[in-house]
């Protein structure tokens, strides 16, 4: 049995991989600088050891192969001293292409926004098919207990990320998984840590269609002018999806929200037509909004070119329950309805705002919105996150997460975007901390109302604590 050292194993990805080759029968163990639930307490469950800090001391033993996770510097010591033993190490996309489908067609799903729903909705409707997929996805998945596995048959899915692999390897994730089909479901600015520009973005996206097999499939958005810019470079089949009239190979029509019924006991539905070929097939999801119809139909594409009965991908989607944290129904406390939501890009804030607001009609939406992540810290696409906030009616805004992280000038800022909100007729305030906005909330709020709450991180047990006050 061969040992396995991972460098930053409690990561969401990192401690994935590791519970994935302990499946394998490989000897896992590893350390990290932050241990805490509920990674920490999966790993454990597991049988794999987590040693705190990052020490040379750690490594009594010499593992046969290392993985070295991207959050790991260059100056790290255990990294340092793996290498200088001669240690094989690897990066996680690299040990992931190794260990899990090196000899697999690989679905590969890439973009701005939409790649983990679309992957586990991908993996879903080859679970149905009974292809028994693989797969690897940064997220939790509702239809499935784990966020990844080995593939039991010929395909492994994986969400594509166009983020920089390790310290010494500064290339995107995504050049490392050789695709046999590649969803691209948009291009927009952002990772404003590693990227200067949406240029060198393209770029990163322009590279993996050139890597591409010439009997690969390319699967992307027409309506997306990033892609367009760059999908001509492509040397393989390339097929289209686009609302209707963009001329696309696949377009839809007639989405609508079929809202639940108190009477009958009915959840709400997004139902939508697809059409392809002069052939059109309707088609369910349980979850709101025309983006995630879009998502959809990138996998019905995908389904096609695999040659996938389109009943089955219609039973597929029909069960479809989705993804935590994508306009995820945290609880309801005190009659109101408490959304869980991962946007933090101003294209996937609007189009959350837009599809919750549809999904409970006529309900009143309030909005409250953390500015977290690496990008959303900066004043970079402030002026957008003022239009996508421009959707709600009622809008909290959060401080700026690690404010130190960013020059004061650079800085979002959210009473400016406040500010410039009310001028255009919208409630909107910038508390001075978490606690703050509960209260606001708490006293704000009716019963039927619905509460969307967007941000990358745990903000602060906003959850929680809204749950607490909203019982009494």
């Amino acid at each position: 049995m061969k040992t396995i050292y991972i460098v930053g194993i409690c990561g969401t990805a990192m401690g994935n991989i590791a519970i994935m080759l302990k499946k394998k029968g490989y000897d896992v163990l590893g350390s990290d600088s932050n241990i805490y639930p509920p990674m920490s307490t999966v790993l454990e469950n597991a049988g794999i050891t987590i040693l705190k800090g990052y020490n040379e001391e750690n490594i009594k033993k010499l593992p046969d192969i290392a993985i070295i996770g991207n959050v790991v510097r260059r100056n790290n010591p255990e990294a340092q001293y793996l290498m200088n033993k001669g240690v094989t190490y690897y990066s996680m996309p690299q040990a992931l292409k190794m260990f899990f489908f090196k000899d697999k067609q690989t679905v590969v799903v890439t973009g701005t926004h939409g790649k983990t729903t679309t992957s586990f909705m991908a993996a879903w409707m080859l679970e149905q098919a009974g292809l028994k997929p693989g797969f690897f996805v940064g997220g939790v998945p509702k239809d499935f207990d784990v966020m990844g596995r080995e593939a039991k048959g010929n395909y492994f899915v994986i969400e594509g990320d166009e983020y920089d692999t390790a310290f010494f390897d500064k290339g995107a994730k995504f050049f490392h998984y050789d695709p046999k089909y590649l969803i691209i479901n948009c291009i927009e600015f952002d990772h404003a840590d590693i990227f200067p520009d949406l240029q060198s973005i393209k770029n990163s996206f322009e590279k993996l269609i050139t890597m591409m097999p010439k009997d690969g499939v390319i699967i992307y958005n027409a309506q997306d002018k990033n892609i367009l810019d760059i999908i001509g470079k492509a040397k393989c089949k390339t097929v289209s999806f686009a609302t209707s009239g963009a001329g696309a190979d696949y377009t839809f029509n007639g989405v609508r929200t079929i809202h639940s019924d108190l009477k009958l006991g009915t959840e709400p539905k997004l139902e939508f037509i697809v059409q392809n070929k002069g052939k059109a097939h309707q088609f369910r999801l349980n979850m709101p909004g025309t983006h995630n119809a879009m998502n959809a139909m990138a996998v019905i594409a995908l389904s096609q070119e695999m040659g996938i009965n389109i009943e089955k991908v219609k039973k597929a989607f029909d069960t479809f329950k989705g993804v935590k944290r994508r306009q995820d129904v945290y609880g309801i406390a005190g009659g109101r309805i408490i959304i869980d939501d991962f946007a933090h890009h101003p294209t996937a804030i609007a189009s959350s705002i837009d599809a919750v607001r549809d999904w409970y009609f006529p309900r009143k939406l309030w909005c409250v919105f953390e500015p977290r992540s690496a990008t959303s810290r900066t004043n970079i696409l402030q002026n957008e996150v003022i239009g996508a906030l421009g959707h709600a009616q009622n809008v909290l805004i959060a401080p700026v997460n690690q404010p130190e992280r960013v020059e004061k000038e650079k800085r979002f800022d959210p009473e400016f975007v406040c500010k410039t909100l009310r001028e255009k007729g919208i409630n909107a305030k910038s508390p001075n901390n978490t606690d703050e906005i509960v209260k606001e909330l708490a006293s704000g709020t009716s019963s039927g109302d619905v509460i969307l709450i967007m941000s990358n991180g745990g903000f602060g047990g906003i959850y929680e604590k809204l749950m607490t006050i909203l019982k009494g």
